[in-house]
C-alpha cells in the first residue's frame, strides 16, 4: 500500500509529525506499505497528489492529508477487506474532530456492502465525495488515465465520481478510520471574495468537466453507469446552488451561473426520485430556472 500525505512548504511539522504517528499504530507489518509525503509546488492539492501516485509502487493508494489522522489500528480491518474481495475502490467511515484527545476510545464495529461495481453503488447513494476516505486500486487508476484536477478547488469531487462512474467491485464499510481534523484556518473557512469567487468557479468547473466526461463515455458506458452519473451531477448541482449562498454570492453573479447552468443542460434538474429532500429541492430549483 501507498500512502500519499500531500505537505506545503509552509504547513506546521507538528501536523505531520502527528499525521505519520498515527500511521505507526496501525497494526501494519513494517516493510507492507509506504509513506509518500509529497509538496503541491505550488499547484495545489490535486497536483500533489498526482505527483504522489507517480511515485508509489503499493498495489492501492490512501491520500491522507498531512493534518489528519488515522484511528488506532483502523486500517489493518481495511486492509483484511482488499484482500478478501481485491476491488477496484474501498469506502470507509470518518469523523471530524478537533484534536487527538481521545480517539483511542472510538469503537467502531463497520458494516460491509460489496457492489459489483461503482455505478450500482453511485446510482442508489449520496456520499462524501473526498478522496482520503477511498482506497483505490492503483493498477485501476493507471489503466483509467485517473487524475486530480490541478490549480482548482474541489478536485476531489470529480475525480470520485469518475471513479465510482468506472469502477467494478466496490466495496462500502462504515468502519470509523478516518480524523478528519477541524481547523479555524481551513481553506473551507477562508472569507475573502477573490476567494469564495474561485471556489464557485471551480465548482462550475468541476460540474462541466463531469458533464463532458459523461458525454465522451456515452458509446462506451451502461445505462447505470449513466443513470448512475447523471444523479450525481443532480446532487451535485443542487449542492453548487447551496454553495452559492454559503458564498453569499451577488444576485447578478448568482443570475450568470443560473444561466450558465441552463446552457449547459444541467438545469432544470431532472425528475429522478432520488430522495425526498432532492424532490423537494427541485421543486423549489426548478420554477426559479424557468424565469432566469
Amino acid at each position: 500500500m501507498s500512502i500519499i500525505v500531500p505537505f506545503y512548504g509552509s504547513a506546521d511539522p507538528v501536523d505531520l509529525h502527528r499525521c505519520e504517528a498515527s500511521l505507526k499504530r496501525q497494526g501494519l507489518n513494517e516493510g507492507s506499505y509506504e509513506v509518500i509525503v509529497v509538496d503541491d509546488d505550488g499547484k495545489g492539492l490535486g497536483a500533489a497528489r498526482n505527483k504522489g501516485m507517480r511515485q508509489a509502487h503499493g498495489t492501492y493508494l490512501l491520500f491522507l492529508d498531512a493534518d489528519d489522522v488515522l484511528l488506532p489500528s483502523s486500517l489493518s480491518y481495511c486492509v483484511d477487506l482488499l484482500r478478501m474481495y481485491q476491488p477496484d475502490m474501498l469506502s470507509f467511515g470518518y469523523i471530524p474532530i478537533t484534536s487527538v484527545v481521545g480517539i483511542d476510545n472510538v469503537e467502531s464495529e463497520g458494516s460491509v456492502e460489496v457492489y459489483v461495481s461503482g455505478a450500482e453503488y453511485m446510482a442508489h447513494h449520496n456520499f462524501m465525495g473526498t478522496a482520503w476516505r477511498h482506497l483505490f486500486l492503483r493498477e485501476w487508476l493507471d489503466h483509467n488515465q485517473l487524475c486530480f484536477a490541478e490549480e482548482v478547488y474541489h478536485e476531489d469531487e470529480a475525480f470520485v465520481a469518475k471513479a465510482y462512474f468506472l469502477a467494478g467491485t466496490t466495496v462500502i464499510t462504515d468502519k470509523l478510520v478516518y480524523g478528519y481534523m477541524q481547523s479555524e484556518v481551513s481553506i473551507l473557512n477562508n472569507t475573502e471574495w477573490e476567494h469564495r469567487k474561485k471556489r464557485m468557479d471551480d465548482f462550475m468547473s468541476l460540474l462541466l468537466d463531469l458533464k463532458s466526461f459523461l458525454a465522451s463515455h456515452l458509446n462506451s458506458s451502461s445505462e447505470l453507469q449513466h443513470k448512475a452519473l447523471i444523479r450525481r451531477l443532480s446532487f451535485l448541482t443542487i449542492d453548487f446552488l447551496l454553495q452559492l449562498r454559503r458564498n453569499r454570492c451577488p444576485i447578478g453573479d448568482g443570475l450568470k451561473y443560473f444561466k450558465q447552468l441552463k446552457k449547459n443542460r444541467l438545469l432544470p434538474l431532472p425528475d429522478g426520485h432520488y430522495s425526498n429532500k432532492y424532490t423537494l429541492a427541485r421543486c423549489i430549483i426548478n420554477p426559479v430556472s424557468f424565469f432566469v
